[in-house]
């Protein structure tokens, strides 16, 4: 990828040109939106008021600002070389440093006080300004206007830059986990990275039988990022097709969302189902919390009962339950047994059903993904730096443990058990590293 900085006169000529565009195809939307939502002479008669073509003409110009300024700036070869010339990329630097923000937030403040809201944004007027409303007048509703710009803005190119990141999040490359580009093969069935409950076993059974090799079911459905012309021009001709569509049937739209969607969510904010909701999503990542907390507990207990015992020496444990949630950069432990010292370092597993990907190089990737009747519906990858030096043996404790936990080597997938080396490091559960101190063959 060509990373080279683009000159400030380039970005801003490519700013002000997309700002221009942005603000012609909001205004667009906001008028065809508000104009096909506007209550109709009959309507009017049986009392209907002026809520629905304001609230679809918001939302409709609001979800196309997003997603049209998440599509130009994502193909935009000048945005992307600006923020992958810096050595660490950052979404909030470049947004809050580059012209893009600013063009657009002129542009929006140019057409907002320059024509008649009548005429551009009839649902601002509708809504905020008037007798009887929030705001006498435009620059007075600006306050409020403004800041919901800059933040629809700042959503838009947040989802740019999380779409270049992804991209370069391929845990399967070993000589560059974070850049891959090579589609390596598996050397073990690619099914067991994504493991399916037993309890789902009939629908496992039809997936696998009868919808052919599912590549919802792989890590190789992870693609090379495409910003060719054809992939930008989809894109956009997706976008539009989608709008064309929910615009002609916004009013069939706001009426289901008014009388299914709306109650539905009054249903949920009662006293008893929030706090019951509420209750379960909390307790679901808490209770796998405390498991992995009691795991490294009862692992550290004995751990320092077996070196007293043995009189092993053992030093000071560098923060034994913050690694469950943040990777340090030193090692963990040190043990000292036979006059052999070993360098320890504690990995948290997450939970047993995650898998886990390690690098040699000291990269390592938690594979997230929603497995339902054998099929992975959506997945992403969170990786993590383990590496660091020493100048005694190194060794890779992974506690709590995952059942899936493999290696990358020449671009290929491949189980660890215990004792595998991994470049540098020997890779234990705790459970195994405890035995083999028990025993006195650890290293061996």
């Amino acid at each position: 990828m060509n990373t080279e900085k683009p000159s400030l006169k380039r970005l801003l000529i490519n700013s002000l040109v997309t700002a221009a565009i942005l603000m012609i195809f909001v205004v667009a939307v906001a008028r065809i939106v508000y104009f096909v939502a506007t209550p109709t002479e009959e309507e009017i008669l049986m009392g209907y008021n002026s809520v629905r073509p304001i609230t679809c003409a918001a939302t409709a110009s609001s979800l196309f600002y997003i997603f049209f300024l998440r599509i130009v700036t994502k193909y935009s070869s000048l945005q992307r070389n600006l923020f992958f010339s810096e050595p660490k990329p950052s979404f909030f630097k470049q947004t809050f440093n580059s012209t893009g923000l600013l063009c657009d937030i002129i542009l929006f403040s140019l057409v907002y006080f320059i024509f008649e809201l009548d005429n551009t944004l009839p649902f601002i007027k509708e809504a905020l300004i008037g007798e009887g409303s929030v705001f006498e007048s435009k620059p007075e509703a600006f306050i409020l206007v403004l800041p919901t710009v800059v933040l629809l803005d700042i959503i838009a190119r947040g989802l740019a830059y999380i779409a270049w990141k992804k991209s370069l999040q391929d845990p399967r490359d070993s000589k560059n986990p974070k850049g891959a580009k090579g589609r390596p093969t598996l050397s073990v069935n690619p099914n067991k990275l994504i493991p399916t409950p037993p309890r789902l076993a009939t629908a496992r059974y039809f997936s696998y039988n009868y919808s052919g090799e599912n590549p919802a079911l792989s890590i190789e459905d992870i693609e090379e990022a495409d910003y060719s012309s054809k992939a930008r021009t989809n894109a956009f001709s997706m976008l539009f097709a989608v709008f064309a569509v929910c615009i002609i049937l916004c009013k069939m739209i706001y009426s289901v969302v008014t009388t299914v969607f709306l109650p539905f969510i009054a249903l949920l904010t009662a006293p008893a189902v929030l706090y019951t909701v509420l209750g379960i999503i909390i307790a679901i990542p808490l209770i796998t919390r405390l498991k992995a907390l009691f795991s490294r507990i009862r692992f550290i207990k004995t751990l320092r009962r077996l070196c007293r015992e043995r009189k092993y020496k053992l030093s000071k444990i560098e923060s034994p339950y913050l690694s469950l949630f943040t990777s340090k950069q030193n090692e963990s432990f040190c043990i000292t047994l036979n006059g052999k010292t070993f360098s320890c370092k504690l990995i948290s597993g997450k939970k047993q059903s995650l898998p886990l990907i390690l690098n040699a190089d000291g990269i390592g990737t938690r594979i997230h993904a929603f497995v339902f009747g054998g099929v992975k519906w959506f997945q992403f990858n969170k990786s993590f730096e383990f590496g660091y030096e020493s100048k005694h043996q190194k060794i890779l404790i992974i506690n709590p443990i995952s059942k899936f936990i493999y290696s990358i080597s020449d671009g290929s997938t491949a189980e660890l058990d215990n004792g595998s080396k991994l470049g540098d490091y020997t890779v234990y559960t705790a459970q195994s590293f405890l035995n083999s101190i028990e025993r006195d063959v650890l290293g061996v």
